[in-house]
């Protein structure tokens, strides 16, 4: 187990880099509990067979990487030296507080990629991160509906399609809880 001491996540999740190290990384973020292992795949593969890249995610509908989404089942693949790079560089806060926001918020500095979501999960009216209460409410409906062997991204958008209830809710805490 690696404890990082620094004054920012850029900063410490670099130097846990060097505790080890790696040529690239999938980050998974610790509140995207819905991450999809065939989402994951795609990413190294894409990463695989664009050996220039720095970044590889997923785009969002809107344009933005899908990472900023409140869908949270994508995961992010960085070139190790990119990140290095960016810690040098990011100064501002919001750069220094998301591990991988220089990186795709830089694509004059950075190769950037960014595959298309899968539009029937990417939607505005999905909403799998857990960042309030009734988040954690919706996510263990959706567990106990599915079970822990059947959280892949396509059986939770069936499901969704289902629950047109939750689905107008969690288009309501999108737009309430939209990020800025």
């Amino acid at each position: 187990m690696f404890h990082g001491e620094g004054g920012d996540a850029l900063d410490r999740f670099t130097k846990s880099l060097e505790e080890y190290p790696a040529e690239g990384v999938v980050r998974v973020r610790g509140d995207n509990f819905f991450v999809d292992p065939g989402l994951i795949d795609r990413l190294v593969t894409t990463a695989q067979s664009h050996p220039n890249c720095d970044y590889v995610g997923y785009c969002s509908r809107d344009g933005r990487p899908a990472i900023l989404s409140p869908v949270s089942v994508y995961a992010e693949w960085f070139r190790t030296s990119a990140l290095r790079r960016a810690n040098r560089l990011a100064r501002d806060k919001p750069d220094r507080e998301h591990v991988t926001r220089y990186l795709y918020s830089h694509p004059e500095q950075f190769n950037i990629r960014l595959t298309p979501a899968p539009t029937e999960i990417d939607r505005e009216d999905v909403r799998l991160t857990v960042d309030i209460e009734e988040d954690w409410e919706h996510a263990l409906a959706i567990y106990e509906a599915l079970g822990p062997e059947l959280l892949d991204w396509q059986r939770i958008a069936s499901l969704l399609n289902h629950q047109p209830a939750l689905r107008s809710r969690m288009a309501v805490l999108n737009r309430v809880h939209a990020p800025v």
